[in-house]
C-alpha cells in the first residue's frame, strides 16, 4: 500500500510539473479564435487583426476557425466544452450577453463557464433620421414621439436584435412609445429610412457617414458615453437627457472556466500591446471604432454590466429572439 502511495504522489508531482511547464511554455502550437458568427462580419475582420498582430509578436500562428449557428450558441457551447488550456479561445460581442437571455436556454453560462481575456475593440452606433420629418436633435424625436404614441416607425434587425434592444432601452427609458419594424439587416433598414417609410433607425459611423455628408440622413445622437471621433459634432444620448445611456457594439476575446491564470495574463499583455499598435488603431478609427486592450477585470466588468442591463431591458420590453 506504501508503494502504492509514493508511486502516485510521484506520478501527480511529474504530472503538475508538466502542466507547469506546458503553462510556462505557452503557446507552443497554434491557438485558435473561434468565431461564432460567419466570415466577412466585424468579428471575422477583427479578430483576424488581432490573431496576425499576435501571430507576429508571440512567433507562433494564432488563427480564425469559424463555429457559426444557432445564433452563435454552437460556437459558445464548442468553446465552452473544450480543454481549458489556452489553445481553444472564443471571439464575442454583444450577443454574448443579451443572447443568454433570448430563444430558450442559452445552454451556457457567460459568468460561469468562461474566463475574460480582454476586449479588444468598441464602436458607437448612430441614431439617425429622414431629415423630411424635421427633427433636429433627440429631444424633438422623443417629444414627437411621446406627441404620437405608436405612429412613429423605427427599423431594427429582427425580434431580439442588437437593434432592437437598442431601441428598447431608450424607449423604454425616455417612456416614450414608437413602433418598430423589423427588415432583415442594417442596410435594407437605412434604403428604407432613405426612401421615407422610416422615422429612425441605428447605423454604424461608417454605413451612414457618406449620407450624413450628403445630407440624406441626419445624425442626432451617438449611443456611446464619449462622442464619435468621426462624427464629433454629434451628441451623444446620454448628453439629451437619457442619463446612463452607454451603449456601444464590441470585440472581446474570452477562454474556457479554469483556463490558468498565467495564460490568461500572457494574452491581455499581447492583447494590450496589440491595441496599442498604430496600423489597428487607425483601421478602428477610420471605421468609427476604438482600440480597447484593457486589463482582465475591466472586461469582467463590462460583461457583468451587460448582462444586467440586458436582463431587466428584456424583460421589460418582453423581447423574444426571432428565430
Amino acid at each position: 500500500m506504501r508503494r502504492i502511495s509514493v508511486s502516485s504522489a510521484i506520478v501527480a508531482v511529474m504530472m503538475n510539473s508538466a502542466a507547469a511547464q506546458d503553462v510556462q511554455d505557452y503557446p507552443n502550437k497554434p491557438v485558435r479564435f473561434i468565431s461564432a458568427t460567419a466570415p466577412g462580419g466585424a468579428v471575422d475582420v477583427q479578430g483576424r487583426m488581432f490573431a496576425q498582430k499576435l501571430t507576429e509578436s508571440v512567433g507562433r500562428p494564432f488563427v480564425i476557425d469559424y463555429k457559426p449557428g444557432a445564433s452563435n450558441r454552437i460556437g459558445y457551447l464548442y468553446v465552452a466544452k473544450s480543454a481549458p488550456d489556452g489553445y481553444t479561445v472564443l471571439l464575442v460581442n454583444p450577443t454574448f450577453t443579451y443572447g443568454h437571455f433570448l430563444g430558450g436556454p442559452a445552454g451556457y453560462d457567460p459568468i460561469k463557464d468562461f474566463v475574460p481575456i480582454a476586449q479588444l475593440a468598441k464602436a458607437p452606433y448612430v441614431l439617425v433620421v429622414n431629415p423630411a420629418e424635421r427633427i433636429a436633435n433627440l429631444r424633438e424625436y422623443l417629444d414627437r414621439a411621446r406627441a404620437n404614441p405608436g405612429k412613429l416607425n423605427a427599423g431594427t434587425v429582427g425580434e431580439g436584435s442588437f437593434y432592437h434592444l437598442a431601441f428598447a432601452w431608450l424607449h423604454g427609458e425616455a417612456g416614450v412609445q414608437v413602433s418598430l419594424i423589423p427588415y432583415k439587416g442594417g442596410a435594407p433598414a437605412l434604403v428604407a429610412l432613405l426612401g421615407g417609410q422610416l422615422t429612425a433607425s441605428f447605423g454604424s459611423p461608417l454605413s451612414v457617414l457618406g449620407q450624413i455628408k450628403s445630407g440624406k440622413l441626419r445624425a442626432i445622437a451617438v449611443t456611446t458615453a464619449e462622442r464619435s471621433k468621426i462624427l464629433p459634432d454629434v451628441p451623444t444620448i446620454a448628453e439629451q437627457g437619457i442619463a446612463g445611456y452607454d451603449l456601444s457594439t464590441w470585440l472581446g476575446l474570452v477562454a474556457p472556466a479554469k483556463t490558468p491564470p498565467q495564460i490568461i495574463n500572457k494574452l491581455n499583455g499581447e492583447l494590450a500591446s496589440a491595441a496599442k499598435d498604430p496600423k489597428i488603431v487607425a483601421t478602428l478609427e477610420s471605421d468609427g471604432g476604438t482600440a480597447v486592450g484593457g486589463s482582465t477585470e475591466q472586461f469582467r466588468q463590462l460583461i457583468a454590466t451587460e448582462l444586467t442591463r440586458w436582463r431587466k431591458v428584456i424583460q421589460d420590453a418582453n423581447i423574444t429572439a426571432s428565430d
